[in-house]
Parts: structure tokens; sequence; C-alpha cells
């Protein structure tokens, strides 16, 4: 389960742009998944992988300044720069140990992170907008829940195509530290 309650870091007496940008960009949201073992007869998506990535010179880029009065968001505008430097090569060495290419992805169901973020993932990926569009969805409908968001943009996979198992799909978010960590998934 996951729940954000974003509005919470809030600092009443800060008028600084960066507090007014973080209440203005998320939301709060809570989702839930179930996640069980082999040995459980059950349908759903198959997780085949997992990924962690640490960018390096970039614990300044996401993250939270804790002081006396709470706690003060970090965001660095790197961040889509980020994406387009590391995003294809990162994806290209995950998606090979399994004998795939980003073309036999139908659907990056990622964390959208905002507007640019998605956009830089596109044009690094050299794709097409529609691979990323529950994800463009989940944002205008819902804005930024922080971790909650990437499990909305899952269900509504789930809601428009249910589990079929014979295909794939990566799951991505990006994350404090600065990292990024991905799932493969049979749909």
């Amino acid at each position: 389960m996951a729940v954000e309650l974003c509005g919470l870091t809030f600092i009443h007496d800060d008028y600084s742009k960066s507090n007014l940008v973080a209440c203005a960009l998320f939301g709060e949201g809570a989702a839930a998944a179930i996640v069980c073992g082999d040995e459980v007869a059950a349908d759903g998506l198959e997780m085949m992988d997992t990924q962690s990535t640490f960018y390096p010179d970039s614990l300044d880029v996401m993250g939270w300044n804790i002081v006396s009065r709470g706690m003060q968001v970090v965001f660095d505008k790197r961040i889509p720069d980020i994406v387009a430097e590391h995003a294809a090569p990162e994806l290209d060495h995950f998606l090979s140990k399994h004998h795939l290419s980003k073309n036999d992805i139908p659907y990056f169901l990622y964390h959208p992170g905002g507007m640019k973020v998605v956009g830089a993932y596109e044009a690094a990926y050299g794709i097409d907008g529609d691979r990323f569009a529950l994800s463009r969805e989940t944002l205008r409908d819902f804005g930024n829940m922080s971790s909650v968001t990437v499990l909305f943009v899952i269900s509504r996979y789930l809601e428009r195509h249910g589990v079929s198992g014979s295909g794939y799909g990566v799951v991505s978010a990006l994350g404090p530290g600065f990292c990024s960590e991905s799932l493969l998934l049979r749909l």
C-alpha cells in the first residue's frame, strides 16, 4: 500500500518559490497492489526482472531538506536532462538481458513525474507518444501523487487491457537519491 499526503509538507510561512511550486505540483493519493510468489495460482502481471540505477553526482537533484519548520522539497531543473542522457542506454541494458528491445515494449507504464519528464523519455527512446499515453492521462487526471502515481498508471492499463500474458511492459519511476527503479512485466 502506498499513501502520499504531499500537502502535509507545505510550510505555511515559507513563501519561497520551491515551497509554492511543490504544493502546486503534488497532490494526495493512495493505492495498493497485491504481490504474490510463483506458488500462488492467480492471474496477474508477472514481474520478470527489476533494475535499480543510481545516477552519479545527483544527490542534490531530488529529495527533501529537513528544517526546523518541516520538509522542503528539492527538485532540480536537470531532471529531464538526466533522463535524456541516461534513459536510453539504461533501458537497452535492462531489456537486452531478456533479448528484448524497446520495439518489443508496447506500453511504458512510467511514473510521469511531469510533462517535461515524459517528453524527455519519448525523445530519448525515439518512440511515439502513444506508448506513454497512460502515463500522460494519469498525470492529466490526477496530477503527480508522488510514488502512488505509478500504481494509478498500472491500474489504468489493467482496466483497459486486463492480463493476457502475451506481451511485455516496463514500469519505471524516478526518486530521491537520484535514482531510477524499473520492472519488466509480462502483461
